[in-house]
């Protein structure tokens, strides 16, 4: 599906600071959570370094890269293979990191140190403000598992962090803070959230089938798990709690769940691929804790939000407008597939 309806929370938390790079060949590509899973560079990438130290000469007289048994693999065999695998992931990396070191040249910008830690920084913070943890050695430990889970060695974690701090300044003085943003801000973080299940189908029929059997008498868990094809199916259907302000959920969805008491099925709502049935299983209200509407603190947020917003069009404006030849034989199989 090509909306996200449940994304992994902690990878919400780390999108906090690193909305932008789902663009970019670094996360999930454009929401497209719904069906959850790593992409392809998560699969292929191997983690750490990719230095050759201890590699030997293949049977062809090449370096090797991989060695299984007595089976050399060489290295330009090896990076062939990895750039018909996810070559487009990296491709758009470099697409972007161009494309954003030529405007920063244009202006006569310089990117610091202190630009590229201050968005490592932003994360930890982020950890912290989502109630995740305090502690730094504690946020230290989640920033590694994430690296991990995205396959983030040293060369494509820092090219990622150089990319989002150079897209975070271009956008600086495109941020407008107004009473609505702030307020919206104070909602997505503190507000009502609704716990629901959901059931994805492809078509209107496989939809009112759906509906028949969930209204027939069958647990809306089980005809989950036995036709919805969102990432949720292996737990009946549950998503995470979130916000009927997060514009991340279908409005279709947000706009059904609106009108729905605890326990109700809605009748099949339209996505942009396929449809779905929801069950609200659960209101939870407001924060107790939350501090004031105008606080600093949601600024703050309303600000981060409104700069993931610009840092992402901004992104795609750059990879669409780039040009770009590819003349490996490899890269190019690996795009042309997409």
């Amino acid at each position: 599906m090509t909306v996200r309806m449940d994304a992994i929370r902690f990878g919400l938390i780390a999108a906090t600071a690193w909305a932008a790079a789902s663009l970019t060949g670094c996360g999930s590509s454009n929401g497209g959570g719904m069906t959850g899973g790593l992409d392809k560079s998560e699969r292929y990438v191997r983690r750490g370094d990719t230095g050759a130290a201890g590699a030997a000469p293949t049977a062809s007289g090449g370096l090797a890269a991989l060695r299984v048994g007595g089976r050399a693999f060489g290295h330009e065999e090896v990076m062939t293979r990895l750039a018909e695998a996810s070559g487009d992931v990296v491709v758009d990396e470099m697409v972007l990191e161009a494309q954003l070191e030529r405007r920063f040249e244009a202006r006569g910008w310089t990117l610091t140190d202190a630009d590229v830690s201050r968005e490592e920084r932003l994360f930890t913070d982020a950890l912290s403000l989502a109630g995740v943890t305090t502690d730094a050695d504690e946020g230290r430990r989640l920033l590694a598992q994430v690296r991990d889970a995205r396959g983030l060695g040293p060369a494509r974690y820092r090219s990622l962090l150089r990319r989002t701090a150079m897209l975070r300044r271009l956008v600086a003085d495109g941020v407008e803070l107004t009473s609505a943003s702030v307020e919206l801000a104070w909602a997505l973080r503190y507000g009502p959230r609704h716990e629901a299940r959901i059931i994805t189908v492809p078509t209107a029929a496989e939809a009112q089938r759906a509906v028949r059997r969930v209204r027939g008498g069958e647990s809306f868990a089980s005809v989950a798990s036995s036709l919805s094809t969102d990432a949720s199916a292996g737990r009946g259907g549950l998503l995470s709690p979130f916000s009927l302000e997060d514009a991340t959920y279908p409005y279709a969805v947000r706009q059904a769940l609106r009108g729905m008491s605890e326990g109700d099925v809605s009748s099949p709502v339209s996505l942009e691929s396929g449809y779905a049935i929801v069950l609200l299983e659960r209101v939870i209200p407001a924060s107790p804790g939350a501090p004031a509407r105008d606080s600093d603190a949601v600024r703050r947020e309303a600000r981060l939000a409104q700069e993931r917003l610009l840092m992402n069009q901004l992104a795609r404006e750059l990879v669409a407008e780039a040009s770009v030849d590819v003349l490996d034989r490899g890269l190019k199989r690996g795009l042309d597939g997409r």
